[in-house]
């Protein structure tokens, strides 16, 4: 504009040093974020038949600010974003020296410098653009066409990308981008091209969803280990039951019992456990990575599985070598030894579960880091199962339907020692991991 004005509108051009001055003013205020607007005026006698003739000898008026201040909570966003390792970019058809105030002050970029213009990327090849896309920058003046190149470029080098916009401009980079997120405030075309529309327009928003949803994976995987391993003591019975002839561990009422029962609320609450606090300090997860990993299964099976087979396995036998039992003797199902020794096998198993589920709140971090009380949800679980433990007990109706009958009041001391047990065990583990990285 200032290249179109006049000093008065006598066709004498603004001079050179009135326009430095005005370009320093520009640039002041540019660099504390502001967009600016230049405003001219023109006198004419009649309205002007042509663009050029209307932009000739114009009389500039001065520049209008526009504040569009960064929320409070931004920096704190874009510093999660990092640690977690996900890079932003910021395209934008502002000023430079705007975009890179903005940038700065966002955490984006290092330094306002760091700020590349639309002109100069035309003049870059396909490689070397990528290789400024493989670390944080800001983009200015840039076109739609240029946006839409960059996404593409990011979905060639294996990248999951996210796009925000609000602009009819913005629409084709939405819609290529694996996730296109609309302002609420934007037009209704960038909605329609988005895949999710964000009503408060807020950015820590999107950043708060990215830690749902990595709470939402992990909670599933926590789910299925605890489930996977609690099913292990109860095959391992059978397994043994058919391959070495031994008195069945645990009858499939007891089976039923804990898969209808005390399995299920203290499961479910593994899928409420709350954003752990070193959630969002990992890199993301490659997009090929299965949730049931050999780890998954490693851990369930070959680790706590077996372990809690082991352990309920071994007070059966220990119930029954303590009351005269003799390896190749025959127990009928509705001998009282017999009837003891499986609900001893029952309870050995549910405080088993109360250990898993307690170790399976993580993968690596400790019980005690992770806080016993951040989820109290579980422990609401854990009420349940002993509930439904003493009820198939101790009340005669279910003991007639379950096949139970009460033990010695001293075998508790072994059953409930299970549960540290199973916890101290899943702590060394924890630890290796944690020390061997």
């Amino acid at each position: 504009v200032l290249g179109l004005c006049d000093r008065d509108g006598d066709g004498q051009k603004m001079g050179t040093d009135e326009r430095a001055e005005w370009m320093r003013k520009h640039d002041e205020m540019a660099a504390q974020g502001y967009r600016i607007i230049a405003l001219a005026r023109k006198r004419c006698e009649r309205e002007p038949t042509s663009r050029k003739e209307a932009e000739e000898s114009l009389i500039f008026i001065d520049f209008v600010t526009l504040a569009d201040p960064l929320r409070d909570d931004i920096a704190d966003a874009v510093t999660k974003c990092h640690r977690a390792g996900i890079r932003l970019l910021l395209l934008t058809g502002d000023h430079p020296i705007t975009a890179g105030a903005i940038g700065f002050q966002a955490g984006i970029i290092a330094s306002a410098e760091d700020v590349l213009t639309g002109e100069h990327l035309e003049t870059l090849p396909k490689e070397g653009i990528k290789r400024l896309l493989k670390k944080n920058h800001a983009f200015a003046r840039v076109s739609p066409e240029q946006k839409l190149m960059i996404v593409s470029l990011l979905a060639e080098m294996g990248e999951t990308v996210a796009v925000t916009g609000d602009g009819v401009n913005d629409a084709p980079s939405l819609k290529k981008a694996d996730v296109g997120i609309a302002m609420g405030s934007g037009t209704d075309v960038a909605k329609q091209s988005a895949d999710a529309i964000l009503i408060d327009d807020h950015f820590a928003t999107i950043v708060k969803g990215i830690e749902e949803g990595r709470t939402v994976y992990e909670n599933i995987r926590r789910f299925i280990t605890y489930m996977l391993a609690s099913n292990v003591p109860e095959a391992v019975p059978y397994i043994l039951f058919f391959w070495l002839g031994i008195p069945l561990a645990l009858p499939v009422p007891l089976v039923l019992a804990i898969d209808l029962g005390t399995d299920i609320l203290p499961g479910l609450a593994l899928g409420a456990e709350p954003p752990h606090k070193g959630l969002m300090n990992k890199g993301p997860r490659s997009r090929k990575e299965p949730i049931l990993t050999f780890g998954v299964y490693l851990r369930a099976f070959g680790f706590l599985g077996l372990l809690s087979a082991v352990l309920s396995m071994g007070v059966f036998f220990l119930y029954l070598y303590g009351h005269g039992w003799n390896w190749g003797q025959d127990l009928s199902w509705n001998n009282p030894l017999y009837l003891q020794a499986t609900t001893l096998t029952f309870a050995a198993i549910v405080f088993a579960q109360i250990g898993h589920g307690l170790s399976c709140r993580s993968e690596r971090e400790s019980v005690r880091m992770l806080g016993w009380g951040s989820n109290p949800y579980y422990w609401w679980g854990v009420f349940s199962e002993l509930v439904i433990l003493g009820l198939i007990i101790a009340l005669p109706v279910l003991s007639d339907i379950f096949g139970t009958a009460l033990f010695e009041p001293v075998y508790w001391a072994g059953v409930v020692a299970i549960v540290p047990a199973v916890i101290l065990a899943e702590e060394g583990r924890k630890a290796l991991l944690r020390y061997g990285r």
